[in-house]
């Protein structure tokens, strides 16, 4: 377990949150055994809730996929099989013998061990014929407090299908208000958008993020996000061989964090999230109407100094050039047969300079130890601040924001932005990502509604 010094000194923490990294591991050697697949998770899971409740956690975020496992079936293999299921539609307790659906089992494990609980499912609505990415939230006796399904998916139709606009903001009965998202919902404007306008300032996020895109690394994107909004991320990613990185931020600041790809053992971290100040930031002037776009990746060895894709240009400066590439993206951010619009300028330890520099399973270490990157125009609406650190011991290291000791300063203005990273460790990446929302063609609409349990 990793606190913040805060927390470890007794300091009232606005609520204690807990993660954990964990795979669901199928029974049957791979045949298709929903039932048996959902029973085998949620005996693990009363465990990890049970470790959770003893350290002080009031809550615990379980991965996305943590209790179905990427089952390959068809929508209606999955139904056929039992690995997705009804969900009760009214507020209650579904805690009860003989029910083997996930609702039921992961409710009694909140009622038994006083937590409340996020937990991912596929959810079955025969009313409509749809299979729904589902988080479910459980107070800590064991009432179904509502569901959030999740709006944008990656990688994942036409088995499931893309809910509508429906933020999931949730208060449990100590009075903790909790947004939930799920996974690539994180790099969309909805329903972030939606919740960051009610109020809601402490986030929830199941994930099952890869770690492939030297660009963004689900822990440096994270907590650029939360520096980014000034709100608390408990982030809880599935974990195998080409996916981990989890944590708790508190606008940006690491209570902790947690980085083993392919390591089979799921522990739980716990740290207390400090109350928040409500001054927020200031609203962040209007950007630039940038019209080039679909350019793609340009690339240049850092010691060149400056590139440009379209309208974005890019220039940097670090301790050392030797080792590392110098990036700018106006258009298409490509991962597999997905992709999102962005403009992006990044530092990226890196051989020679090419697309290859984006796969972060190539990248070399380099021994920059400070690195200043400037996006000198910019349209997109969000822009998150990105960097990481490595060591013989450690792949990923985080850094402070807003500091100049082993930390970094993001600034940004109408016209770009600044971000300088200074590290104890060598420096991995230095990215300023920002998402071009207007560009993103979506299967839903927003407004001001969300689906409730009443």
């Amino acid at each position: 377990m990793r606190l913040a010094p805060f927390a470890a000194l007794g300091a009232v923490a606005a609520y204690v949150p807990a993660y954990v990294e964990y795979a669901a591991t199928s029974p049957c050697s791979g045949s298709p055994c929903g039932t048996a697949q959902k029973a085998a998770s949620i005996r693990d899971i009363a465990g990890l809730a049970r470790t959770a409740a003893a350290e002080g956690a009031t809550l615990l975020v379980l991965p996305e996929y943590g209790v179905t496992g990427f089952y390959k079936g068809t929508k209606a293999e999955w139904v056929i099989h039992g690995y997705a299921e009804e969900l009760p539609k009214a507020r209650g307790v579904p805690c009860r013998d003989g029910d083997d659906r996930a609702v039921a089992g992961l409710s009694c494990i909140a009622r038994e061990q006083g937590i409340a609980l996020v937990a991912n499912i596929m959810e079955w609505d025969s009313s409509e014929m749809r299979m729904y990415n589902c988080d479910i939230v459980l107070d800590r006796d064991g009432t179904l407090v509502g569901k959030y399904r999740k709006m944008n998916l990656w990688g994942e139709a036409p088995n499931v299908d893309a809910a509508s606009c429906s933020p999931g903001d949730f208060t449990l009965a100590d009075g903790t208000r909790i947004g939930v998202i799920t996974c690539a919902d994180l790099i969309y404007e909805h329903p972030l958008k939606d919740l960051l306008a009610r109020g809601v300032r402490n986030f929830v996020m199941p994930a099952a993020w890869s770690n492939e895109m030297a660009d963004m690394q689900v822990m440096a994107y994270a907590q650029g996000w939360s520096a980014a909004t000034g709100a608390s991320l408990v982030l809880s990613n599935h974990r195998r061989a080409s996916e981990s990185g989890s944590g708790i931020w508190q606008a940006g600041l690491p209570i902790a964090t947690t980085y083993h790809p392919g390591s089979d053992k799921a522990s739980v971290v716990v740290g207390a999230v400090p109350p928040r100040s409500e001054a927020g930031r200031a609203p962040r002037a209007p950007r630039l109407a940038l019209r080039q776009h679909g350019v793609g990746w340009a690339f240049a060895p850092l010691a060149a100094g400056r590139v440009c894709s379209g309208g974005v240009c890019c220039r940097a400066t670090a301790t050392t050039t030797q080792g590392y590439v110098l990036a700018a993206l106006n258009g298409d951010d490509v991962d597999g047969d997905m992709s999102v619009s962005a403009e992006v300028c990044a530092v990226l330890s890196c051989a020679d300079a090419g697309r290859g520099c984006l796969d972060f399973g190539r990248q070399v270490p380099g021994g920059a130890t400070e690195v200043k990157l400037v996006m000198e125009k910019l349209g997109a609406e969000r822009l998150v601040p990105e960097v990481v650190a490595s060591s013989p011991d450690e792949v990923e290291i985080l850094l402070v924001p807003n500091s100049t000791s082993n930390g970094y300063l993001f600034a940004e203005t109408v016209t770009g932005a600044t971000l300088a990273a200074t590290s104890a460790h060598n420096l991995t990446s230095v990215v300023l990502y920002g998402r071009r929302f207007d560009r993103d063609s979506l299967p839903y609409r927003c407004n001001d509604t969300m689906e409730a349990l009443v």
